[in-house]
């Protein structure tokens, strides 16, 4: 599909406690692995003329999950 990968990283424990809502794991359970305990997940974008398309990816030996976001299109740099 084209799209590049931006990082494979851990969220910062400082984000995810002051910037996620308190419910966001009840919210999007089946997208949210990645988000606890310093899990590595990675993040890939797809640029489309109209839109950009974000992909949270994550995976253990128990489970893995997909997000999916779309935004509006942001210019490449």
């Amino acid at each position: 599909m084209g799209a590049q990968k931006i990082t494979t990283s851990e969220i910062n424990r400082e984000i995810l406690e002051e910037e996620l809502p308190r419910d966001f794991g009840v919210e999007f359970n089946v997208g949210a692995g990645g988000y606890y305990g310093g899990e590595e997940q990675s993040v890939y974008v797809l640029r489309k003329a109209d839109r950009t398309i974000w992909f949270k990816i994550y995976s253990d030996s128990n489970r893995g999950s997909v997000m999916i976001m779309e935004s509006m299109a942001i210019p490449a740099s």
